[in-house]
């Protein structure tokens, strides 16, 4: 996202979600398939559920339509994953992510080896193997670089199911990321030099010209009182390795 007083965020009220970014259905070896057909998004079909996908599959960026996350998702891979009669409808797709979410709760995962949000930061080992230990596959864990301290953030977890929806280890999938590499049992594209901060939107002080009460700040106003607290979008994707 670009930097300007114009762009501004929306993130969870409770801090510690892991949002979805989405389900994406994937051929053996390669990147895709994409837009398998003309199914238009339709947000009539998802109102039973929009009010949790809005905190957990949520549209971060406020200067966007309110539906064109979802839109986008659905119509680049949902509507591949209608090959698959569990994820054939609108409702059904995004029900599954939000099922998954709930049941995959990477914060209370990470709480249960110690690793809560800390700027003081982990070595990326030991935040892969506390999700490892637990659910006894290997995900792919990505990072984002703080341009100004140049730290590394704990951004995104991947999980991986085979086309019957049963968990399965992403090392088959981890050529499709870019910088992803694998490092004894390790997935991820993150530092393996120095310490990953696991970020939290969770403010440790509220500063009044900083954040308001609705928990949105502009980019500018993030930046410039990184000091007070950091910020990150973090998300897990599930990926669905299946030949289609």
């Amino acid at each position: 996202m670009q930097v300007n007083a114009n762009n501004s965020c929306f993130l969870p009220t409770d801090g510690n979600i892991w949002t979805v970014h989405g389900i994406w259905p994937t051929k053996s070896g390669t990147r895709g398939p994409w837009n398998c057909n003309t199914n238009r998004f339709n947000e009539s079909l998802i109102k039973e559920i929009e009010s949790d996908l809005k905190q957990r599959w949520v549209n971060i960026e406020n200067n966007t339509k309110p539906l064109s996350f979802w839109e986008h998702e659905w119509q680049k891979h949902g509507t591949c994953a209608q090959v698959l009669p569990v994820l054939n409808t609108e409702l059904k797709y995004f029900s599954k992510g939000l099922e998954w979410n709930h049941m995959f709760n990477i914060h209370k995962l990470l709480l249960s080896s110690s690793i809560i949000p800390s700027l003081s930061g982990y070595t990326i080992e030991k935040i892969y193997s506390s999700i490892r230990n637990v659910l006894n596959h290997n995900p792919i864990m990505q990072c984002v670089i703080d341009k100004h301290t140049k730290e590394s953030l704990l951004s995104e977890i991947q999980l991986c199911f085979d086309r019957a929806l049963n968990m399965m280890d992403c090392d088959s999938v981890k050529e499709l990321f870019d910088q992803v590499v694998k490092v004894g049992s390790v997935l991820t594209d993150c530092s393996l030099k120095k310490v990953v901060v696991y970020p939290s939107n969770v403010l440790p002080t509220h500063p009044p010209d900083v954040v308001r009460s609705d928990v949105r700040a502009t980019i500018d106003d993030l930046l410039e009182n990184r000091n007070y607290w950091i910020t990150i979008y973090k998300t897990v994707k599930f990926l669905i390795w299946a030949t289609i």
